[in-house]
């Protein structure tokens, strides 16, 4: 018997994960001066754990932002003044508030996990340089 996954659902986890920290693993290298053995582990799988969890709000905000797009061109193209156009940018504006409350949420949810794992203590972290025991990788980051 083989496991089917017929939502995808799990296949979305997953990715969102990977997005997760791979964005988590880039703040941290923007904000320490691009010392990748100075990445904090701990964040980086809180990261991956919320995006996890959330997998596609940012894609769902794009696809949003998309479809207002379009439902402005096509109310370009309608006859100036008319009720219909009117309906048309009312329903773009409508899309556009749904992608940037989606677009907030997924942020709101990476940014907490950054902050959760800047919680724990600085000597407490595992870090890259530690994990390969090298000793021209360990560091002493903020």
């Amino acid at each position: 018997m083989s496991f089917v996954d017929p939502t995808g659902e799990i296949a979305l986890s997953a990715s969102g994960a990977v997005l997760g920290a791979i964005l988590d693993i880039s703040i941290q290298s923007a904000l320490n001066g691009g010392r990748i053995e100075c990445v904090k582990l701990e964040s980086v799988s809180i990261a991956a754990a919320a995006g996890a969890l959330n997998p596609f709000a940012l894609g769902r905000a794009m696809v949003t932002v998309n479809k207002a797009n379009r439902q402005l061109q096509r109310a370009y193209a309608l006859r100036a003044g008319s009720r219909a156009v009117k309906r048309t940018e009312f329903r773009s504006d409508k899309n556009r508030a749904a992608a940037i409350k989606e677009l907030g949420s997924w942020a709101v949810i990476e940014l907490g996990a950054e902050g959760l794992g800047n919680l724990i203590p600085n000597d407490k972290h595992v870090r890259i340089g530690n994990i390969f025991g090298n000793s021209s990788l360990q560091c002493e980051c903020r």
